[in-house]
Formats: structure tokens, sequence, C-alpha cells
């Protein structure tokens, strides 16, 4: 068998619960559980930091922000920085990328369809792109393939006027709606940005040469806010029971819709997902693609009273992640602690592509093959898998326990010991029951001079936080406070240290020679 496909599938801010398979409410994606069963579905994947554009490098580079220098939206990965995109290109793949890489600064000048820009990507690895700039913003003067395809259908002022409902943080003149307020797209679906990406994907994969072998990166903008659900998708939730937010005792009213947008958003993507799984079908390349689904990171959608990101609350930083295709063995329902910057290791070793020599992953194969049991722990499909299959209803706290297990031992012979995300300076460890935040961006209320998003890494992290989430999975009780935890607070600051040690990276540098003896004169 020739090497395999890849179809690497990237949605933006979908935070884990929000899938069929969990039980969140009546989240519609048929799709993704129909590829999941037929491969791996994990559980407790997690992302290497709760924001756009250090998720994505760290992803694509297999290196932490700390080690390739991107750790905000305000830095990217410098051209020419070493990727597993790279790697496959070097092996003969052909690589695309359609859709929202966030490789470059969203910046109100950036402009994705220039020749720097392509150089930037060629840089990277990447032969084509399509790309996008997502979630609107476009009405801050950025240009990318979608705004300058609006332009010439006549749609681009329609498009505009409506993502203008919305309040832009950066606009400090004109209001408008907080951003997960539920607005539906008024226009035809083929002009609305998740349809963009999707039909982009299936036209190259209908034309591209099938002489090669190919990696197809698809970058969906959705389901991040702000929440423009296509009429057709959104009915599928009007009227369902919603799920309230943890820890938020008094939610906005417009809250539930806001999160049924949230999930019809997910099902639309969960619509072309499928289109382009049947399409591979119908070309007779199934059983020689590998498919990937994940996220960059999650979204908050209410939890602790805050929408958006850039914390390390479960719903922030949890992502879902499935796999499927040659190598991988179907059916498999696994809680090993996963980090999404093992996605390039894994890929390289599933296509018999080398990695690259700074790469930080760890190769999810031994856990894809079923080389790797996971310990005893308690699968929830075993015991209700109806309540997989619709999602009708949210898990109860006992539930939860039991689907997390008994502790980090378990965990451990999955596949890591430890869980390692930053977010600038603040960092956080979790070891399969207790996690610790050193710093939480969002309590932090320093004027730090620019946005929360630009964080730098050279002040002082905010105060720590501990949960126990086998006993807490809702992360409401912060044990720090609490000094019968001192000892585990210092335990887990260890484990932490270890990490960042650990991770901590030697950059690579050129000699300029070699020491050599030499005799004084006075002695020859």
């Amino acid at each position: 068998m020739s090497q395999p496909n890849v179809v690497f599938i990237i949605a933006d801010q979908h935070r884990w619960d929000f899938m069929g398979y969990e039980s969140n409410g009546v989240t519609h994606t048929p799709n993704l559980n129909r590829i999941g069963q037929g491969g791996t579905i994990f559980r407790s994947a997690y992302c290497p930091s709760p924001l756009c554009s250090p998720s994505r490098a760290a992803i694509a580079s297999g290196r932490y922000g700390m080690n390739s220098g991107c750790f905000t939206n305000l830095h990217e990965l410098p051209p020419g920085s070493p990727s597993f995109v790279r790697q496959f290109r070097q092996a003969g793949y052909r690589t695309c990328a359609i859709g929202k890489t966030h490789m470059g600064i969203h910046a109100y000048d950036a402009d994705y369809t220039s020749e720097r820009h392509r150089r930037y990507m060629d840089s990277l690895g990447w032969d084509e792109v399509c790309e996008i700039s997502g979630n609107g913003m476009m009405k801050t003067g950025i240009q990318c393939a979608y705004s300058k395809w609006l332009n010439e259908q006549g749609k681009l002022d329609d498009v505009l006027r409506f993502y203008e409902q919305w309040h832009y943080f950066m606009d400090k003149e004109r209001r408008g709606d907080p951003d997960f307020v539920c607005h539906e797209w008024p226009l035809p679906e083929e002009f609305q940005e998740t349809s963009f990406v999707g039909q982009r994907a299936l036209d190259w994969l209908q034309r591209h040469d099938r002489s090669r072998p190919f990696f197809l990166h698809v970058g969906f903008a959705g389901p991040h806010s702000p929440i423009e659900p296509f009429p057709a998708f959104m009915a599928l939730c009007r009227g369902a029971p919603e799920t309230s937010p943890w820890n938020s005792p008094h939610p906005p009213a417009w809250l539930p819709d806001g999160r049924r947008g949230y999930r019809a958003m997910i099902t639309q993507i969960d619509h072309w997902v499928g289109k382009l799984y049947d399409l591979i079908a119908q070309q007779g390349d199934p059983a020689n693609t590998l498919f990937v689904y994940t996220a960059d990171h999650g979204e908050l959608a209410g939890d602790h009273g805050s929408f958006q990101k850039t914390c390390f609350f479960e719903a922030s930083i949890r992502v879902p992640l499935l796999m499927a295709g040659p190598g991988i063995q179907p059916g498999q329902d696994t809680r090993a602690l996963v980090e999404t910057l093992d996605l390039g290791k894994t890929l390289c070793d599933l296509c018999g592509v080398p990695p690259h020599s700074l790469d930080q992953g760890r190769s999810l194969v031994p856990v894809l093959q079923g080389r790797k049991s996971n310990c005893g722990l308690l699968e929830v499909r075993n015991r209700s898998s109806s309540l997989i299959a619709d999602g009708t209803r949210r898990l109860g706290l006992h539930e939860v326990r039991d689907a997390l297990g008994s502790g980090p031992e378990d965990s451990r012979q999955a596949h890591r010991d430890t869980i390692y995300a930053e977010m600038g300076c603040d960092k956080m460890l979790f070891d399969g029951r207790y996690k610790l935040m050193w710093g939480d961006p969002r309590s932090d209320t320093r004027k730090l001079g620019r946005l929360h998003l630009d964080k730098p890494v050279t002040i002082p992290a905010s105060p720590p936080r501990l949960y126990d989430l086998r006993e807490d999975p809702h992360e409401l009780r912060d044990l720090t406070r609490n000094p019968a935890h001192r000892d585990l607070l210092m335990t887990m600051l260890g484990k932490l240290l270890a990490r960042i040690n650990e991770n901590t990276q030697p950059q690579p540098n050129k000699s300029r020679g070699e020491y050599r003896p030499v005799r004084s004169r006075a002695y020859a």
C-alpha cells in the first residue's frame, strides 16, 4: 500500500464536551461520531496553549511556545521554522492548507492573498494555501481568500454589515452585542465562511494529483464566536433543552440561545466533514486516508461567568480529538492523557515520514494500535450507550468522577504522566487528577500595558490555583486556600517545574569552530 493520505481538520474554539458522543445536551455530530467509531476517540486531549496562534504554532512545529517564541497572538512562527508539514513535503507529499491556519499575525494590515504570505507559508512546508482570516476579522481590514471571493460575488458589504452587529473589543467607538449573542446567518449558505472552507476543500480533493500522497489541512473558523448559525442547523437545536454553564449563578438571558447557536455551528462543521469523508470514499481512498479532527482550544461558553478562552479551565483547554484510518485500531475510546502537540510526530509515525529533530511530541501510535491498555478506566459507553449516541442528558457528578478514572496512575500507563500548557508567563500542570494553574490569566487584574492576549513572559505569574478534578470536575473549589493541601501544592509545583525543565529545549546554533590546544613558544 502507498503512503497514506492525510486529511487534518482543525476547528477553532471547539470545546471537548460539545460533541455528540459526549453528554452535553443535544449536539448533533453524526459524521464525527461515525469517523470516531471507525478509529479512536480521545476523551482527555489538551491543547498546548488556550489561544489560537500559540496553540496552532505548537501543533505545527511540535514545540512549546517557550522554545518556538510563539506564545501569544502577537507572535508568529519565524519563517523557515521546522514543522511536521515540511517533513511531509520533503517525503514527497503534496501539502495544501485551506481555511484558517493562524500561522501569521491577524493584524489590520494582514493580506493572506499576498506573495509575501505565500512565501512565508511555503517556508513552513505548504505547497498551496487558500487562507481565511476567520470570525469576522475581515471587518478590521484583513484581506484573505474568503473576503476576496465575497468581493467578486458582490457580497462583501452585506457580510461586513452582518458582522457589525457584534462589538469588537478593539473598537472603542462603536458598541454592539457580546459575541456570544446568537444572530442567524441571513444570506444563502454558500456565502458563509464554514461553507466556503468546506467547498474549497471538496474542490481541491476533486482535482488533486492522485499519483502523489497528499496532506490536506482544513481549518474551519467555527464554532469560534461571533455566534452565527445557519438557520437549517439552528433548527435542530431550537427548543431543545440546554444545559446551564458551570459556576455561573446568574447567566444572561441570551446565553441558552448562544449555546444552541454554538452547537449549531458545530453541526454545520460536522456536515462538511461528512461531505469530505464521503468524497474520499467515492474516490476509493478511505482505506488509505488518515482522518484527524481536533481544535486549537476550547470555549468557556458561560462557564465561570466567562466566555472565550485564555485560561486553564477544562472548557478552555480541553479539546475534541479523534483519529481514523490505516494503522489505527477501530472502536477505541480512551482517556489517555494526550497533548495535541503529539499530533505531528504521530502522523509522521503513521505515514513513515521522519519527524524533525526538534519535535517535542510523543507518538500516539501505541495507543492508536491498542498496544497500551487504559488500565481499567471506566468507559461511559459501556455504562450507557444510548447516552453517548444522542447526548440527551448531562452526566451526574458521580458519573463524571467515574469517567475521569481513579487518578494519575491510570493515565500514566496509557500515554503521558502529565499535561503541560502555557499562556505567556502562566503555566498549567495536570496529572490526571490534580490540576495546578500556576497563574490564571483571567484572574489577573494588573494593568499589563496591552491586551491580556499579549500577556508577557517577563512578569511573575498571577496567583496559583489547584483543583481535584476527580472530586471537583467542574473546578469550583480552589485547594490552595486550604492549609491542609499545602504539601499537595508543593508536590504539584515540583511536577510543574520538572515539566518546564523537561520542555526547555536548547536552541539550534552553528559552531564557529573547535577548541584546540595551544603550546606557548616559551615551552617549545
